[in-house]
């Protein structure tokens, strides 16, 4: 993971794992958390054609929304609030050919209407990860 660089603090890595999966249904993404259930992370709206990533975590929650994949990119934007900060976030999911992993880039939106980097997540498959 790359942190952007904000205040004093320069831009940095950090490293970690998360890991997602197709719920058994086949109509979710979800996330797993070392110790938690499974909870559904990204749905399809059937009634208003989009994508909503629903986030709902102790110190992080809100949902985000996107109208679908352009090309390699599913674009999510939406109210979010980590630690007790609302914020506007928009939310990149770039998938990663022939590899299949994916990454994900998160930017916060000013009061100016432009977007500053926050921070950004490279994801490989499973199998890719152990080989």
């Amino acid at each position: 993971m790359l942190i952007a660089a904000s205040g004093d603090a320069p831009k940095r890595k950090a490293s970690g794992s998360l890991e997602y999966r197709l719920s058994k249904n086949g109509t979710a993404i979800q996330l797993l958390l070392p110790g938690e259930e499974p909870m559904p992370y990204i749905i399809w709206d059937d009634f208003n054609h989009q994508f909503v990533l629903s986030m709902l975590e102790p110190r992080s929650f809100g949902s985000m929304t996107s109208n679908g994949w352009r090309g390699d990119r599913l674009v999510f934007e939406g109210n979010m609030t980590f630690a007790g900060l609302s914020l506007q976030l928009r939310q990149t999911w770039k998938r990663q050919r022939p590899a299949g992993g994916f990454s994900v880039q998160n930017e916060e939106r000013l009061t100016d209407g432009s977007y500053q980097p926050v921070d950004q997540f490279t994801f490989v498959k499973a199998a890719s990860a152990k080989a």
